[in-house]
């Protein structure tokens, strides 16, 4: 599934560094760096989702299924600006 970044459309692949959206928590700050770890294809339960390894400032968290979304709401995944 594509997702659009500023100048073209991207998949994510497994590997790649993305933005992870905090919830509970509204402000620039509740962005946190994270490494796609699954990509699950089209024609899956979960297809649109990804899996995520996000770093926080002293844990790691593990979400199995992050969907896109490019408004940056909570609980969402975007590419980094």
């Amino acid at each position: 599934m594509l997702h659009k970044t500023k100048d073209r459309d991207e998949a994510p692949t497994v590997g790649r560094m993305v933005h992870y959206v905090l919830t509970g928590v509204e402000s620039p700050q509740a962005d946190r760096a994270a490494i796609v770890t699954e990509v699950y294809q089209d024609g899956t339960r979960a297809a649109g989702f990804i899996g995520l390894a996000v770093f926080g400032s002293e844990e790691l968290l593990f979400k199995p299924h992050v969907r896109y979304d490019v408004e940056m709401r909570p609980d969402t995944w975007h590419w980094p600006y």
